[in-house]
């Protein structure tokens, strides 16, 4: 629905949310941080589409229908970035690369084309453009909601589900920060309830039972989603914040390693599966480094030994290298999985 809020803090919303985005887009280069600036971005749409002038503008090119679906679309976006980002980071400690979050970027994006394919044709199939959905077509109407809802619900119950379990199994000092936990929480009752409670108007709409609290929820819908925006925006900018306050003119070549050391081991692991042993024990961070390096080792060793041109070069490869390796893939540089693969296949003795 259309924002009713004051047109000076609508308008504020909705440049501070871009200029938030744009500024982390351009300064904060690691995976985390480029799906996070993405879920806001997502918001930042949804809430523009909502933004009363620039809202009243679109529906008279348009009509109040297409409008509303416009900005739906978004926030399943927003949904479906949620669990695509939550799905990313449960492989960042094995091993991140280029081709795995692509796939998950991917199979996002199917999913949420799909969706939006199957609501825009609901919303077609409802027919008399000039009311909304629910007083045009009560069976149409729920079908739609049951879409949205769930695509939602889905999207945002994975990505809660996922940081609870963190909470419950990780140590204090791993624990995902404050601030994903608010934005799970948030997301969620924000997004994934209302998109209940909008399902439920249908419903209720359908059954002729519309009440003061139904049109309260529908009423106030677009203003809810702005406040939320507003306090995405502020937990992007504190972010962009701390970051900027922990950087340092150069980074440590140690912190660049450790940062690319699984990636690397990741990828030497799938070109070398006998090098991977699985511990008796569960390891701690500092065990499961020196497990790494071993097996980066190890690999090396081996893909040296394949080829023709292998010499003794092979047999000195050590933990100083492999860590030169890692900085190489370092996620917060330049530099990803394509350049690791142009190392490894110029190593000594790599047919």
């Amino acid at each position: 629905m259309r924002n009713t809020i004051p047109l000076w803090l609508d308008i504020f919303i909705v440049v501070a949310a871009f200029a938030v985005v744009a500024a982390r887009a351009m300064l904060m280069r690691s995976a985390s941080a480029r799906w996070f600036t993405v879920l806001v971005a997502c918001f930042a749409v949804a809430d523009l589409i909502k933004m009363g002038v620039v809202n009243d503008a679109l529906v008279s090119m348009t009509d109040a229908r297409a409008v509303r679906v416009a900005a739906q679309l978004f926030t399943i976006a927003a949904a479906l970035v949620a669990a695509a980002a939550v799905r990313d980071a449960r492989t960042a400690w094995a091993g991140r690369s280029v081709r795995r979050t692509r796939r998950i970027i991917l199979r996002a994006f199917a999913v949420w084309l799909a969706t939006s394919t199957v609501l825009i044709c609901l919303d077609v199939a409802a027919g008399d453009r000039a009311q909304p959905i629910e007083a045009a077509s009560s069976g149409w109407s729920i079908a739609y909601f049951v879409v949205y809802a769930g695509a939602i619900v889905l999207g945002d119950g994975y990505a809660l589900a996922h940081v609870i379990l963190a909470l419950r199994s990780h140590n204090r000092n791993e624990r995902p920060p404050a601030a994903i936990i608010a934005t799970g929480i948030g997301i969620f009752v924000t997004t994934g309830l209302n998109s209940l409670s909008l399902l439920w108007y249908a419903i209720a709409h359908a059954m002729g039972a519309i009440g003061t609290v139904e049109r309260l929820q529908r009423d106030s819908n677009g203003n809810v989603f702005a406040y939320f925006t507003l306090g995405m925006t502020a937990i992007a900018l504190v972010g962009l914040v701390n970051w900027s306050a922990r950087q340092r003119p150069t980074d440590s070549d140690l912190a660049s390693a450790l940062r690319g050391l699984p990636i690397l081991w990741q990828q030497l692991a799938d070109q070398v599966p006998s090098v991977r042993l699985d511990p008796a024990i569960p390891l701690d961070r500092d065990e499961a480094t020196v497990r790494m390096i071993t097996e980066c080792i190890d690999a090396l060793v081996l893909l040296g030994g394949k080829g023709d041109g292998a010499s003794e070069n092979h047999t000195a490869t050590t933990p100083v290298e492999v860590l030169r390796l890692a900085r190489r893939v370092d996620p917060m540089t330049d530099h990803r999985t394509d350049v690791l693969d142009r190392e490894v296949s110029g190593y000594p003795g790599r047919s």
